[in-house]
């Protein structure tokens, strides 16, 4: 979805099947990034999720196996009875931090 623009794979649909795609969107994306943070926000503003309900948005390096959060929105207050914890670990190959993300249920 990085490498092609939807106008330039229905040229080359055309060219090579004779096949018109005008009527097809292949929703290609130049910033991967900026793609997840869109879906985010598009999640995010669906009347049919409650807004205290926290949604996030990764991107997986297919090359390096790692998961890398680019996009989070969390609720101000977190439901009754969950608790949120963010816990720090130092990536040991790489040196990076990596944060994850654990909901405690409170009501145990």
């Amino acid at each position: 979805m990085l490498t092609f623009t939807d106008e330039n794979l229905r040229k080359r649909l055309l060219e090579k099947y004779d096949a018109d795609a005008a009527g097809l969107n292949f929703y290609s994306f130049p910033d991967l990034e900026a793609n997840v943070k869109n879906q985010v926000d598009n999640i995010k503003s669906t009347p049919f999720l409650p807004k205290d309900i926290p949604v996030y948005g990764f991107v997986y390096d297919v090359r390096t196996g790692k998961i890398k959060e680019v996009a989070r929105a969390t609720a101000t207050t977190a439901p009754e009875g969950i608790q949120e914890q963010e816990e720090v670990n130092q990536d040991e190959e790489e040196g990076q931090k990596i944060r994850k993300r654990i909901s405690v249920s409170t009501n145990a």
